[in-house]
């Protein structure tokens, strides 16, 4: 039993030298790009476009112009989950809409796009908490 935790021990010491001289001893290839260009490019690929391009005129872009909320409503009421059930307490699911219209620069075209928010307001916290399906 001792000679195999012995070797064992030799075992795992031997791969853990391996491990730390292997990146010492690997050849990096040259790139064509330098530093900054490699940035660049990682940086610009992350980058989400801040317009679409307009479908009817094809030559125009189309740009959020504004954001419309509706009032909060309660669509539902729930015995608590969040601790409150020995009390009685309840939760209350809140949802609104979001409406963003969008409309081209060029031939003025335009379409909403329409976003349901939900909250849900828990009497034992007397608080908002998250949002549960």
């Amino acid at each position: 039993m001792k000679k195999a935790k012995k070797y064992l021990g030799i075992l795992c010491g031997a791969a853990i030298m391996c491990s730390i001289l292997v990146p010492s001893c690997a050849v990096a290839q040259p790139t064509k790009e330098t530093p900054r260009e490699t940035e660049d490019k990682i940086g610009t690929e992350e980058i989400q476009p801040r317009w679409e391009e307009c479908t009817e005129c094809t030559d125009g872009k189309v740009y959020k112009t504004k954001t419309v909320y509706t009032g909060w409503i309660r669509v539902r009421t729930n015995p608590c989950i969040h601790g409150g059930e020995e009390h009685g307490d309840l939760d209350h699911r809140e949802e609104r809409k979001r409406i963003e219209t969008y409309q081209c620069v060029n031939c003025k075209q335009g379409y909403d796009k329409t976003y349901t928010e939900a909250r849900v307001w828990c009497e034992f916290f007397n608080d908002y908490v998250n949002a549960i399906d």
